[in-house]
């Protein structure tokens, strides 16, 4: 059956990816993988609202050395890309937003724009140098990444989905709480071909509708969950299905994740 493997330490993570073993084809929760990265040091212990002000700092520290403020897409007014309308936004401002979302009287969680999938790394005005490592430069990650992106936002939600490459996803702040189904299309509903989004199921995976998505009860039994707390890593491998949300426990998040192409000579698979 499927199961989460969960890595003793980084060095088990690193073996299990690097050797050419079906084990390699299996979600790996990598426990404190980024505990030295800058921002998980910087904020290490903080709460939440305490570590996004931390964040906009480093960001407004960052942005007075460049010749313009980092800003980037971000989604607006909806729950999930699904439903969202897109606008530029100061990538530090939204993050000195996200340090008073605990207190739902000075600002509205759901009105807070979500940066998903920002290429901040490629960013000429980019400021990931001092929140992560530009490159995974250790065993097995001997390629650089297809794609870095960044995850900015409050009490957010990706949407049931699989991506043609291979993930590397990093919390860095605050929880987020990932279910994943192995590959396969059966009992998936996805959106139509002709949809800009056809590797996007229909089905919410954290309060299914089994009446409107025959079939997808049966698939539910390969569900796989994680919790990514700040400094974990997980490592979902392509075509899984995935949908990640931010932890009720926490009101904001920021995570990276790394994507690779599917040869997986980067893996040490040849």
């Amino acid at each position: 059956g499927w199961g989460m493997q969960t890595a003793r330490s980084i060095d088990d993570a690193l073996r299990i990816l690097s050797r050419a073993s079906p084990h390699a084809s299996y979600p790996l929760l990598i426990p404190q993988f980024a505990r030295h990265w800058p921002i998980v040091q910087a904020t290490a212990g903080m709460s939440t609202a305490h570590a996004m002000s931390t964040l906009a700092f480093i960001l407004r520290r960052h942005e007075a050395e460049m010749p313009r403020p980092l800003r980037s897409e971000a989604e607006v007014g909806g729950r999930s890309y699904l439903d969202a309308h897109h606008e530029q936004v100061s990538v530090s401002a939204l993050a000195a937003a996200l340090a008073t979302s605990e207190h739902e009287d000075s600002i509205g969680i759901e009105s807070l724009p979500y940066l998903a999938q920002a290429d901040l790394f490629e960013s000429s005005a980019g400021g990931c140098e001092r929140l992560a490592p530009r490159l995974l430069k250790e065993p097995p990650f001997e390629e650089a990444p297809y794609r870095t992106s960044v995850w900015l936002g409050a009490r957010t939600v990706s949407p049931l989905h699989y991506d043609p490459y291979e993930n590397l996803f990093v919390q860095c702040i605050g929880v987020k709480e990932v279910l994943l189904i192995p590959p396969g299309s059966a009992g998936m509903h996805s959106l139509p071909a002709l949809s800009l989004q056809r590797n996007t199921s229909a089905v919410d995976p954290f309060s299914p509708e089994y009446g409107r998505f025959p079939g997808y009860e049966a698939r539910e039994a390969e569900l796989v969950r994680a919790t990514c707390g700040a400094g974990d890593a997980l490592y979902i491998p392509r075509r899984w299905w995935h949908s990640v949300r931010t932890s009720k426990e926490t009101s904001a998040s920021l995570s990276i994740n790394f994507w690779w192409p599917p040869k997986r000579s980067h893996w040490g698979h040849g």
